[in-house]
């Protein structure tokens, strides 16, 4: 391949969904030889696609997906570490996220075609991988995590690496995940969020961004759609002689409200066979420690715009997480 054709791909996607986006390349930023972003008018600041690259095609690479209503932004902290370790990295942006526009993000997320859209948006970012790396991992924040095991039980084989597990919405709890089968339902709550955008506009009401790097509203129909995603991961986990060979890490809070612990529990159990797969370790916070859902992957606090009281704290774990997340990687999938 030339040296740019990657770089021409990254960008030749984003231009699916935005308008004359352009592909930037950052030279020796906080020790990144290289690191490419797609920036448009449309695109938050520092909520870009990007791309950590060392210049060359490696031997490893990492896709990390960010989770619902948050950015690129969010698996920054986590990337570099990767990249330190000689891995170029791809952050990719979920369709739906990171826009200027709050409000048009919110009608953005009413799409009940998100789950495929989503899954399109990850197998892009492998498509990729395999043009600057070798070997691929992925993994993700949340959503990000529950794309990460969706795209292995797709397509394994495209998948030669680890998986890197944070917060991963791999069950939501039984109420959430029925809710979805019932048919009057996705009608109603696109009815009442669509009602809520109206009311808005007319009164001249805007969102208020406190956080630069995720939206101050949870869409529940973008929640729906991670519950397909979700169904989806534990239909194909049932299938007979289903079985993940890929080293599995992952890394949940106890005292997280918005992804059960049993669906990691549950996946690192699944048909293990210490013959046919991968190493599988958990990396547990205790609820005393009251690290929340998404803060698990922050190395520090995200300081509010305007109010004090509303700084996203940062996991004071982090440096220890990260620490048997690294050396996970550098025993099971650098061997």
């Amino acid at each position: 391949m030339s040296e740019n054709k990657f770089i021409h791909l990254f960008e030749k996607h984003y231009a699916k969904r935005f308008q004359s986006p352009e592909a930037n390349t950052l030279q020796d930023i906080n020790g990144i030889k290289e690191k490419i972003i797609i920036q448009s008018k449309e695109i938050r600041e520092d909520n870009y696609p990007n791309i950590l690259y060392h210049g060359h095609k490696t031997d490893h690479v990492i896709i990390l997906v960010h989770g619902l209503t948050d950015s690129p932004y969010y698996m920054k902290d986590i990337a570099e570490l990767f990249y330190s370790e000689g891995a170029n990295v791809i952050l990719p942006l979920l369709p739906g996220h990171g826009l200027n526009s709050a409000d048009d993000a919110f009608k953005k997320l009413q799409d009940f075609g998100l789950d495929k859209q989503w899954k399109a948006e990850v197998d892009s970012a492998v498509e990729i991988a395999h043009m600057i790396g070798k070997n691929v991992s992925i993994g993700g924040l949340s959503t990000g995590g529950a794309l990460s095991i969706n795209k292995v039980l797709r397509d394994s084989h495209q998948i030669t690496g680890g998986i890197f597990l944070f917060s991963a919405a791999l069950s939501v709890g039984w109420i959430n995940e029925n809710i979805k089968k019932i048919p009057i339902i996705q009608p109603l709550v696109k009815i009442f969020e669509n009602s809520v955008i109206f009311i808005k506009s007319k009164i001249g009401i805007t969102v208020n961004e406190e956080n630069p790097y995720k939206y101050s509203f949870f869409s529940n129909v973008g929640g729906l759609e991670l519950v397909d995603i979700i169904l989806e991961n534990q239909q194909l986990l049932k299938q007979e002689g289903t079985t993940i060979t890929q080293p599995i890490f992952a890394a949940h809070s106890d005292c997280d409200t918005t992804a059960k612990k049993k669906g990691i529990e549950d996946l690192l159990k699944h048909n293990f066979n210490a013959n046919i797969c991968g190493e599988r370790e958990p990396f547990y916070i205790e609820e005393k420690e009251n690290v929340g859902h998404a803060n698990l992957v922050l190395k520090n606090d995200i300081p509010s715009i305007n109010d004090p009281e509303e700084t996203v704290y940062r996991n004071q774990l982090f440096d220890k997480m990260m620490n048997a997340a690294i050396n996970f990687y550098k025993k099971h999938v650098l061997k």
